[in-house]
């Protein structure tokens, strides 16, 4: 969320993600693939980082 906090746009952070995801070993990647989850919004609304337009995350509207 720092990130986001100082300015990275969805589509920057899913990309850093994807970046370290092709350098990882395959417990690294589990990880980032569940980061991603949470950056794109595969996961309970709650946690997602990012609304569905990229902006800001369902706990920040509440």
């Amino acid at each position: 969320m720092n990130f986001k906090d100082h300015g990275m746009g969805r589509d920057r952070m899913l990309k850093n993600l994807q970046t370290l995801r092709a350098e990882s070993d395959s417990e690294t990647e589990n990880i980032l693939l569940n980061l991603m989850d949470f950056v794109v919004g595969w996961c309970n609304l709650s946690l997602a980082i990012f609304d569905e337009t990229g902006n800001k995350s369902y706990i920040e509207t509440r």
